[in-house]
């Protein structure tokens, strides 16, 4: 039986649900990511490491709320701290205690912050995020990388997508035009496109681990080049670090790189498994967003009516404190557990010849489909133009979730719920969908 049909028979529920929901809601999704062929699957509930569809399907799980659940789906300290929260209003509109606890918790560890602000997501905090750079040091160019996503905002649109020339409809010309992309891990190639705007750019913005580019580290030279030319220019270096943040160690990237930006954003794992984004960064540019600044230059960062809710907060903190006291097992048995992965699945790739490949650090991957033999993975570029990202995204991802395995981009991220027996099921099921697609 083809593996569609496997699938269509397995998620009937699944696909009734989403005929009418694509009927009501456009592509019937509120996340593109949500969406693959022929139907994704709905999902009813997460516990550690699995998730549940609405056929009584159990899946073990490395998505994972979109990278956010480190210690697994609904873990016990986080639902507790809720039940204790929730009771006293879910959303007082004010300021409130929790917001304390959980800023000095965030700036106790992240060594670039000194004043931070919550809001509801990561891309809100990385719009805020250039529009302090912006208004720091009155430049208007904005510096990303090619293959870099760091959500919708108009702005950081630009270059998600290889080939990086194509526009985004909705979004004027004009705008994009204030956006400059280079290219990650290759000094040469970027820094002659700084030298040319170097005069006018604002910020240079990067995920020191790429997400959407393999999950592939940063070189520390290439580190410490954005920051010596930050600091020549006058623009500010920004780390998106909503992935990274609390998941490379309790500092994120910049602890483990030691390489230190201006300005930090955050999200998915601080928030404890609520919506949350955060912008923090050195105190003299933050300021210019207090209430209390006078100088012509100051920054709005308002709005966002749910921006730190007491169960966010709550949540965040408890989460924070989790890490902290396990801080001495739980990042070094992620980053085993996730070489464990990553070093199995590659060799079972090499001794049976087959034609992909697996990119990752510490307790992220993703596994990639060359279009030749042969072809190394270094950089976003390589994915987008030397990899079947279709493949990808349907064909290998609707197989996985025929074997109980639910994925995304080939790979995901890692808890602290997954035991080790969870991680051979993962790689048998990996290893046998990889042999029958050969």
């Amino acid at each position: 039986m083809h593996y569609s049909e496997i699938y269509e028979n397995k998620t009937k529920n699944s696909k009734a649900i989403f005929n009418k929901l694509k009927n009501i809601m456009p592509g019937g999704i509120s996340h593109n990511l949500r969406f693959y062929e022929p139907y994704p699957v709905v999902m009813t509930k997460g516990k550690g490491s699995e998730i549940f569809d609405v056929d009584d399907n159990v899946y073990k799980d490395l998505w994972m709320g979109h990278y956010s659940h480190i210690a697994g789906h609904a873990p016990d300290f986080i639902t507790k701290a809720n039940e204790l929260t929730i009771p006293d209003g879910t959303h007082l509109g004010t300021v409130n205690p929790y917001e304390l606890e959980l800023a000095e918790k965030i700036k106790k560890h992240v060594p670039s912050i000194e004043m931070l602000r919550f809001c509801t997501s990561g891309t809100e905090a990385n719009m805020y995020a250039i529009r302090l750079a912006r208004g720091y040091t009155q430049k208007e160019l904005v510096v990303k990388m090619a293959g870099g996503w760091h959500g919708a905002g108009s702005e950081l649109s630009r270059a998600i997508k290889y080939p990086y020339q194509n526009g985004v409809s909705g979004i004027f010309k004009k705008i994009h035009n204030l956006t400059q992309y280079i290219y990650f891990n290759d000094i040469e190639r970027s820094f002659e496109i700084l030298q040319q705007f170097k005069d006018n750019i604002a910020c240079i913005i990067l995920e020191p681990v790429i997400g959407e580019g393999g999950f592939l580290p940063a070189n520390i030279e290439f580190l410490h080049f954005l920051r010596e030319q930050c600091s020549k220019m006058n623009s500010l270096l920004i780390f998106d670090e909503v992935i990274t943040g609390f998941r490379l160690g309790l500092s994120g990237a910049q602890g483990k790189f030691n390489v230190i930006p201006d300005l930090t954003t955050m999200g998915k794992i601080a928030g404890g498994g609520f919506n949350i984004g955060i912008v923090g960064g050195k105190k003299e540019i933050m300021e210019l967003s207090s209430p209390f600044y006078r100088g012509d230059n100051k920054v709005l960062i308002g709005g966002g009516t749910f921006s730190a809710t007491p169960y966010t907060m709550r949540a965040g903190f408890e989460m924070i404190k989790f890490l902290e006291n396990k801080k001495d097992e739980i990042f070094k048995e992620l980053n085993e557990k996730g070489e464990y992965v990553r070093s199995r699945i590659s060799d079972f790739i090499l001794s049976n010849n087959i034609n992909a490949v697996v990119t990752g650090t510490d307790s992220l991957y993703m596994i990639h489909f060359p279009y030749e033999k042969g072809v190394q993975i270094k950089t976003p570029e390589d994915i987008g133009a030397k990899t079947d990202i279709y493949k990808r995204e349907n064909e290998f991802k609707v197989r996985l979730l025929n074997e109980g395995l639910h994925v995304m981009h080939g790979g995901g991220a890692i808890s602290y719920a997954h035991s080790y027996e969870d991680l051979d099921f993962i790689i048998e099921k990996t290893c046998k969908v990889l042999d029958e697609m050969k």
